[in-house]
């Protein structure tokens, strides 16, 4: 297997983390921050969670889910039970000091902007050898217009080189709830300029918008290869699955 081939999905891109991972156990600040926010989010955000029982505690796993705001990481870990991990853009932390304490207490790696690096890689495989969740989105990026976009290789590879499974997750309903207005500033602004005069906000949408997390049954990387044909092929099987799931939930509606 060429070097070239494997590290081709993944060093392309700039993420570097900058900080050391903590104790291998639960955090303080984690449990603190679920027990305050999960109520929250059940509340202002109806949260709905399907398949939760696809998630086993205390292994290694990767939740791969698509990406349609800044507070996707939050809404699963909230969603899936389990103290997770993902990796956070370094920018985010400037964003609003309460959504960088939030992101923080829900474990957050900071990495720089760009993709996943050799560095970041390793450090999302350091998770997930000493048997933690990881949330990751393989769409790389957040879909502006709702609908799933292609996958990246980058998750499928991750879970191929360290032999974890891949929980897949689809979110819906963000883009009908009052999320976007609060932490996607850039989404609002999109959707302003592709649909003018049908971008408003809804004090219903408090009280009404439902948010659903569903899980499906885990995806295992035997049989796969570590190389650049498998990872595609993995990566193809979990985009055929969460467009499934999508097709399950109804398309995340486009518009805010």
């Amino acid at each position: 297997m060429a070097n070239d081939e494997v590290r081709s999905p993944i060093e392309k891109s700039s993420f570097v983390a900058v900080e050391s991972l903590p104790p291998n156990r639960q955090s303080f600040t984690w449990r603190v921050g679920i027990a305050l926010l999960v109520p929250l989010v059940r509340w202002l955000l109806k949260l709905r969670v399907r398949g939760r029982e696809n998630i086993v505690p205390g292994r290694a796993q990767i939740i791969a889910a698509n990406h349609t705001s800044q507070m996707d990481p939050i809404l699963v870990g909230c969603a899936s039970g389990v103290e997770t991990w993902f990796l956070a853009k370094g920018e985010l932390f400037d964003f609003h000091p309460a959504f960088a304490w939030l992101i923080r207490t829900f474990n957050s790696l900071p990495v720089r902007r760009g993709g996943m690096d050799v560095a970041a890689f390793k450090r999302a495989s350091e998770v997930l050898q000493r048997n933690r969740t990881l949330i990751l989105f393989p769409e790389g990026t957040r879909s502006k217009d709702g609908p799933l976009q292609h996958l990246k290789p980058g998750v499928a590879k991750l879970a191929i080189d360290n032999r974890v499974p891949i929980v897949p997750a689809f979110i819906d309903g963000v883009r009908r709830s009052f999320l976007p207005w609060l932490v996607d500033p850039d989404i609002v602004k999109y959707q302003r300029r592709v649909n003018p005069g049908r971008l408003k906000f809804r004090l219903a949408s408090l009280f009404t918008s439902r948010i659903t997390v569903r899980f499906g049954r885990p995806l295992t990387a035997d049989g796969y290869a570590e190389n650049k044909a498998d990872y595609l092929r993995l990566t193809g099987e979990l985009e055929q699955t969460l467009q499934e799931m999508a097709g399950e939930e109804g398309l995340e509606d486009s518009r805010i």
